[in-house]
């Protein structure tokens, strides 16, 4: 050991360790230890602010998720943890647009609001989002298991003891209560009944609810239910609502044969209403016969196209509202638009947003909001921002994208990849090693990548495919160490297979070989 400035001062009792420091190599394994890992047990994302129809439905999934006892004001007694008690798993099924999520979510919400289960946990599975894989089954237990606050090291990586392991942290959830209660699982937009059956909870009176396009007949026991379009009565009273919300005193949610020719116009589909429902909240001058007729017009020059085989009218329609939604708003709100819902990823948040338009923060939050007013964006977290599915869908096909799109997704790219470099050195650090200042320490790193991880290993895929060479290849090797390190071996696979041939593909024999190394 080396003295510095002030020599270690030696008493008959003690050495003074103040002014001493190691030098040369620390020998043996360095050790951070991390913080109490976080958890996410409430984590269903917010519910509309008004379900329009849906009474006979949502008092369906209601009696489906209630304790055994029936007794829904009984939070304390009922024995909703009791292992005999059977797990009810509940398949919401529809077309794309019909309000399947929006149902779930309140239901969900109220069953939070009485207190039915000790935690509500949500995975998105993707299964319709257009240039993206759908999530399996072993990546949502991994999302599920993170919710609950399990450490990636313990996660195991075989499929079957994974979904064991899930199974007995949802008994544990239900144990460590002080009512013994269940726990609810949210799994939306699933493909497959194979996507779901790993998710099943064991016994214990848990509850499993999923929404699904094609319906997931295959699942044994599951509850059915089926949702169509509103009735004529719940498309008025959805319109009105958004209307009345907006300005109070708006006389046209009296308009009941213009709201209901609208209504009718938009085939009674719930994403088709509140996305033009949005459209006459921000034009109040705007009359229902008015928008009827340029719905009518852009639905007639709509070619027929096919939905992942839904009623073909219907999509029309939607892609008639989508076009005619559009034209409503300015020009940098469609630029914005198109920019953020053609970005890889299921969620965009507002810096990368930000970068992605080249617009300032505050100035790129402002519009942000401004496209979820008009329902065309959600915002399912705080600072992060998505679109429908089948918007994204219009979005890909749209004849007028951006003409800075390709120098948008570029400069995205290159905010991932740098970003992702430096949380990579921040977590790969050791004790008093420089690092970049982009965090402040490895926990912030490591909590950046977390939230990132699904967009990043999406935009690591679609760099080759936006012509980004480097970022095909950067990116990838840039999140290898974090996804090995959080035992994403799914992903870790995926990223480095994908930058192997980027790497092979512009010759870049050193970083092919990384990227071998990675699988």
């Amino acid at each position: 050991m080396t003295g510095q400035d002030t020599p270690a001062r030696v008493s008959a009792t003690h050495i003074d360790m103040r002014w001493i420091v190691a030098g040369g190599d620390v020998i043996g394994q360095v050790i951070n230890l991390p913080r109490p890992l976080p958890t996410a047990l409430f984590s269903l994302p917010r519910p509309p602010a008004r379900l329009a129809g849906r009474v006979a439905e949502l008092e369906a999934l209601l009696a489906e998720l209630a304790p055994p006892t029936g007794d829904d004001t009984d939070t304390g007694s009922s024995p909703v943890g009791d292992t005999s008690a059977g797990v009810v798993v509940s398949a919401v099924a529809g077309m794309g647009g019909v309000g399947k999520t929006a149902l779930v979510l309140a239901a969900g919400a109220i069953a939070s609001y009485k207190e039915w289960f000790c935690a509500e946990l949500y995975v998105d599975l993707r299964g319709y989002t257009p240039g993206q894989e759908a999530l399996s089954a072993e990546a949502a237990l991994d999302v599920l298991l993170r919710q609950m606050g399990v450490d990636a090291q313990e996660i195991p990586a075989e499929a079957g003891e994974r979904a064991s392991f899930y199974r007995s942290a949802l008994a544990a959830l239900s144990r460590a209560d002080a009512r013994n209660r269940p726990v609810l699982v949210v799994a939306d937009n699933a493909r497959s009944a194979a996507q779901v059956r790993p998710l099943l909870p064991g016994t214990g009176g848990h509850r499993l609810l999923s929404t699904t396009r094609g319906g997931l007949h295959a699942l044994a026991g599951a509850r059915h239910v089926d949702l169509d379009v509103l009735d004529s009565a719940d498309s008025l009273a959805l319109l009105a609502f958004a209307l009345t919300a907006a300005h109070p005193q708006d006389a046209r949610a009296d308009d009941e044969a213009g709201l209901g020719r609208l209504a009718g116009v938009c085939g009674h589909l719930p994403l088709a209403l509140e996305i033009t429902a949005a459209q006459l909240a921000r034009k109040p001058l705007l009359s229902p016969d008015t928008l009827s007729e340029r719905l009518e017009k852009a639905v007639s020059r709509v070619d027929k196209i096919k939905d992942h085989g839904t009623d073909v009218e219907r999509t029309r329609v939607l892609r008639a509202v989508f076009d005619t939604s559009l034209d409503q708003l300015t020009p940098e709100e469609v630029r914005v638009f198109l920019l953020v819902a053609a970005a890889p990823g299921p969620t965009t948040s507002t810096t990368a947003a930000a970068v992605l338009t080249g617009l300032d923060p505050d100035e790129a939050e402002e519009v942000l909001e401004e496209l979820q007013a008009a329902h065309l964006l959600t915002q399912p977290a705080t600072a992060r921002w998505g679109a429908h599915d089948l918007l994204t869908d219009h979005v890909t096909t749209h004849p007028h994208p951006p003409k800075d799109r390709p120098q948008a997704m570029a400069r995205l790219l290159d905010h991932y990849t740098a970003t992702t470099s430096a949380a990579d050195q921040h977590v790969r650090a050791l004790p008093g090693q420089e690092v970049p200042g982009e965090f402040p320490d490895r926990e912030a790193a490591l909590e950046w990548l977390d939230a990132e991880r699904a967009t990043l290993v999406a935009a690591a895929l679609a760099a080759p495919a936006l012509g980004h060479p480097r970022a095909a290849v950067s990116l990838p090797l840039a999140m290898a160490y974090y996804l090995n390190h959080r035992r994403s071996f799914e992903d870790l696979e995926k990223v480095s297979a994908s930058a192997q041939k980027a790497a092979h593909a512009v010759g870049d024999a050193h970083r092919e070989a990384s990227a071998w190394n990675n699988l």
